[in-house]
């Protein structure tokens, strides 16, 4: 019994210094390779510009051009391993985890359908890293949640501050600082490369197939905050599948999403029950978000919708459809 427990202790420890180190690797491509970096800018800085502009672009590539920098990396180590003679089962999961990180990561911007039961359900259980909680590796300004294997270092990391702290030794003692991210607002504009880089994209999947996977909960991960103007009280409404939907409570403007649609225009529908601002009392909603693309949306792409997007439903209860939503707007909020 003891031994089973030892045993099973080390794989875990090999499993999160796995992620620790694809970890790092991530922050470091992000914070510091650019377009123009010498050798690798092409390789490694392209597409992270890409896949912080549209995150879920990275879903259409296979496993090589997901992974073969890890490889690379990996084979190293498994080659010094051996050359020292100490090439045990603990190198070898060491390796096999951390060649694999991108592919944990690209199931954290995939749809439950895209990623099938098992993935599913271990996401679920919290055996891989989640949707929502990846997600806010792609709030702005993006420099938390580097690690993609799991839930568990990710908060530790962040609370301590990790990343800040190797950007402010590397900044004090060889000069290097943080690339800028033309995919935050206000750090200039985004390559003109990328238009065609979008373009590709919306050419890969028909607007049929586009229109049908948001209708079905397609997006990856859809997140918005109901404000209410005079309580400015948050609610957070996570949406993975229209047909299994799920709702993370934070306040107590929306409680349920009952279902959701897409409209012939592009516009996607979402029915919940909640409260309009200043109301006590829960009414059914409905919420409007124009021209839904599931190819090119992202938590981190800012959403603002007018007054009239959230409303009272009245297909549920027309008695509430002449009611004032002044004041209530839909925002994206991590």
């Amino acid at each position: 019994m003891q031994t089973i427990l030892f045993i099973s202790l080390q794989v875990l420890g090999v499993i999160l210094l796995a992620e620790f180190a694809a970890g790092v690797v991530h922050w470091f491509e992000d914070a510091y390779i650019r377009e123009d970096t010498p050798l690798i800018g092409n390789l490694i800085g392209r597409p992270n510009v890409i896949h912080h502009h549209l995150p879920r672009h990275m879903t259409r590539n296979n496993w090589w051009q997901s992974s073969w920098d890890l490889l690379l990396i990996s084979a190293g180590i498994i080659l010094m391993a051996w050359a020292l003679d100490c090439l045990t089962w603990h190198v070898w999961l060491f390796a096999a985890i951390s060649t694999n990180a991108n592919e944990f990561h690209k199931w954290a911007h995939r749809t439950r359908r895209e990623n099938g039961r098992i993935i599913t359900f271990l996401q679920d259980v919290r055996l891989l890293q989640t949707a929502q909680h990846h997600a806010l590796h792609h709030t702005n300004p993006k420099n938390v949640r580097y690690c993609v294997v799991t839930n568990v270092l990710n908060p530790l990391l962040d609370r301590a501050r990790f990343w800040e702290g190797l950007e402010w030794l590397l900044a004090g003692t060889f000069g290097l600082h943080r690339r800028a991210d033309t995919s935050l607002p206000g750090h200039g504009p985004a390559p003109a490369w990328l238009d065609e880089v979008r373009r590709s994209g919306s050419a890969d999947s028909t607007a049929s197939h586009e229109r049908s996977s948001a209708a079905m909960g397609c997006a990856a991960l859809l997140l918005l905050s109901l404000v209410s103007g005079t309580g400015c009280r948050t609610t957070n409404l996570a949406v993975q599948n229209a047909r299994q939907p799920q709702v993370r409570l934070i306040a107590h403007q929306v409680t349920r999403l009952e279902s959701a649609g897409l409209t012939a225009e592009g516009d996607l529908i979402l029915h919940a029950t909640g409260r309009l601002a200043g109301e006590r009392k829960e009414a059914a909603l409905q919420i409007t978000l124009p021209r839904w693309s599931h190819a090119d949306h992202s938590p981190a792409q800012r959403i603002t919708l007018p007054a009239t997007a959230v409303q009272p439903d009245p297909a549920a209860d027309s008695s509430r459809a002449g009611r004032s939503t002044a004041g209530l707007q839909g925002r994206e909020h991590l």
